[in-house]
């Protein structure tokens, strides 16, 4: 692809495999991409396509081209929502869903926004995008998507990949004149990056087989693509909106914490369903007991393990945040289940879940972060009733003695801590650049060592 852009586009450009089209060039660029005020000089070198920041549909319909209009939306740090003005149910559905007010009044407004983008009117404060097409054709993606689900003429919104360049972005697909998604077309920005989608295909199968307590609450994955060596999936959708936005923002407390125990009653009731013997655990329980052992090492606090596993293995998530908890009138449904594990160690999901939205629900900051889990771990915070009561219940259901619970917290925390390593690596290896995506659980080994009450003993919770 041949594009004419200013320097400033450059860089992402180059991740697509473009290249410049020089001002000496006679021959049409395939794409021209500026700002309203460069919208004259880039038409007159005739491109295929152009695309530009801001209105510009009635210089574009003048000059020839089939127009297309939509809204990006963006915070400081990056793109959030890219809505196609022509497809309104989808539109308005992705501003409902995906816009998180800070308060009731934002919350009028961003409702108001949706009913007019329902009947095809941009709201006159937010930001477009226009793009002139010679032939007018949806997104290379959705087309792909169109052509494998046998169905033309898709509604669609876009949830770029949020935190580094591995991160996986969606398109939410929506059959002609519905007001829900159908199915969610997962791809990622980097060409070749396919083991995220082939891990979930396989995970998505195990977890499924499970049983009706998975099936109801996972998608199930259609299909997997390769175009033009980008990797993507399509899965059935899961309507309605994240469980972190629902508990950032306006709202009965009461309410958003009824969310957060009917997620964490399922958890518990999954861990007993998938319960599996403890031979089934072969090669993790030797990951586990390495990872005791250096980190005995590193740390100097013991770890003691015994030779055989003292829990039965579970299905495990492993990722179990509220950003990847969907709420719909229906009930709830977990995604991104790639990094799953069929025979896991149990509590981990729990706790992994609770401790990040109880730090969410208390509004703790980065900046007092370790002091707002060392509170909630130790039984002072106001939430920490909430944590002790569904771990020992969990504990309690899968014969897990309380002695042991500490150990099974120690190993969860030692686990995830090693996340960031292992995506820096993932980053290097596919030359995308950037720093991969701080997360919470970082933190908590530094916390969990460094407290009398914690530790792989746990008194606090004992006592």
């Amino acid at each position: 692809m041949r594009v004419a852009a200013d320097a400033s586009w450059w860089p992402e450009l180059a991740r697509l495999n473009a290249s410049a089209a020089s001002a000496e060039d006679a021959a049409a660029p395939d794409l021209a991409i500026g700002g309203l005020p460069e919208l004259p000089r880039l038409l007159t070198r005739e491109p295929r396509s152009i695309l530009v920041e801001g209105d510009g549909r009635r210089v574009l319909h003048r000059a020839g081209y089939r127009v297309s209009t939509y809204v990006a939306l963006s915070s400081p740090d990056r793109l959030r929502l890219v809505l196609a003005a022509e497809h309104r149910e989808a539109a308005a559905y992705g501003v409902r869903t995906r816009i998180v007010p800070a308060s009731s009044l934002k919350r009028v407004r961003r409702d108001v926004a949706a009913r007019l983008l329902e009947r095809g009117i941009v709201p006159p404060r937010l930001p477009l995008v226009t793009v002139g097409q010679r032939h007018l054709a949806p997104p290379f993606l959705v087309a792909a998507a169109q052509e494998e689900l046998g169905i033309q003429h898709l509604g669609w919104f876009l949830v770029p990949g949020a935190g580094d360049a591995l991160s996986r972005g969606a398109f939410f697909l929506f059959p002609p004149r519905e007001t829900l998604p159908s199915w969610a077309l997962k791809f990622p920005r980097v060409r070749g990056y396919d083991a995220p989608f082939r891990r979930e295909e396989q995970a998505l199968r195990r977890a499924r087989a499970v049983g009706p307590i998975v099936e109801r609450h996972a998608p199930e994955q259609l299909a997997q693509l390769d175009v033009g060596g980008f990797a993507a999936s399509i899965e059935s959708a899961a309507p309605g909106s994240r469980l972190d936005s629902i508990l950032s923002g306006p709202g009965d407390r009461r309410a958003k914490v009824a969310l957060v125990e009917r997620v964490a009653e399922w958890v518990v009731e999954l861990a007993a369903a998938s319960r599996a013997p403890a031979e089934r655990l072969g090669p993790e329980w030797r990951r586990l007991v390495e990872l005791a052992a250096r980190a005995e090492h590193a740390l100097g606090v013991p770890i003691p393990l015994p030779e055989a596993p003292f829990f039965e293995p579970v299905l495990q998530h492993n990722d179990l945040g509220a950003w990847n908890v969907v709420v719909g009138d229906d009930g709830f449904v977990v995604v991104d289940w790639e990094s799953s594990e069929r025979y896991g160690a149990p509590l981990w999901d729990l706790l992994y879940f609770l401790v990040h939205v109880l730090s969410q629900l208390a509004g703790s900051r980065q900046d007092n972060l370790d002091q707002y889990l060392r509170r909630l771990l130790r039984g002072e915070d106001e939430w920490s009733r909430l944590l002790f009561r569904w771990t020992r219940r969990a504990a309690a259901d899968l014969g897990i003695p309380s002695s042991r619970i500490g150990t099974l917290a120690t190993l969860c925390w030692l686990h995830h801590s090693k996340s960031r390593p292992r995506r820096e690596a993932a980053l290097a290896d596919f030359g995308a650049g950037g720093d991969a995506l701080a997360l919470l659980t970082e933190r908590l080994p530094v916390v969990w060592f460094d407290d009398d009450g914690l530790g792989p003993s746990w008194p606090a919770l004992e006592g």
